[in-house]
C-alpha cells in the first residue's frame, strides 16, 4: 500500500508497506500464526510537503467562537461549520463567557485571533 498527498504539482508518496507473512513465517515457531504488517515513512518527502504548505499558508487571523453561558455547544459547533465551509479557521472556546468583555479578553490573549460572539 502506498499514503499519497497531494504536493502542490504532483501526488507525493509519504508512505509504503504491505504484508510481511511469508518473511514472518520463516522465522517464526508457530508458522499458522505468523503475519505480518509492515511501513515506512518517507520523512523528506513529508518535510518538502510541510515547507510547500509553510510557503502558502494563509496568513489571516483564526476565529474564535464564543458564546454565552446561556447558549448551547452545539449553536457553536454549528456556527464553526459556517466558518469553515467558507474557508475560515474556526476555533471554539470550551468554556462559556458571561458577556462579551469576558470573551473578548480571553481572545486578546490567544495571538492573531478575531471573535464570533453567539449572544
Amino acid at each position: 500500500f502506498q499514503l499519497v498527498c497531494h504536493g502542490d504539482s504532483y501526488p507525493v508518496v509519504i508512505a509504503r508497506g504491505g504484508r510481511y507473512d511469508q518473511i514472518v513465517r520463516t522465522f517464526s515457531k508457530d508458522k499458522s500464526l505468523a503475519n505480518g504488517v509492515g511501513f515506512s515513512f518517507a520523512i523528506d518527502s513529508i518535510r518538502e510537503i510541510v515547507k510547500e504548505g509553510e510557503i502558502r499558508k494563509d496568513r489571516s487571523k483564526a476565529v474564535l467562537i464564543a458564546y454565552h453561558k446561556d447558549k448551547r455547544f452545539e449553536d457553536a459547533l454549528n456556527k464553526q461549520r459556517d466558518l469553515q465551509q467558507k474557508g475560515i479557521t474556526a476555533l471554539i472556546s470550551h468554556e462559556s463567557f458571561n458577556n462579551k468583555e469576558e470573551a473578548e479578553s480571553k481572545c486578546d490573549s490567544l495571538n492573531n485571533c478575531d471573535i464570533e460572539w453567539i449572544d
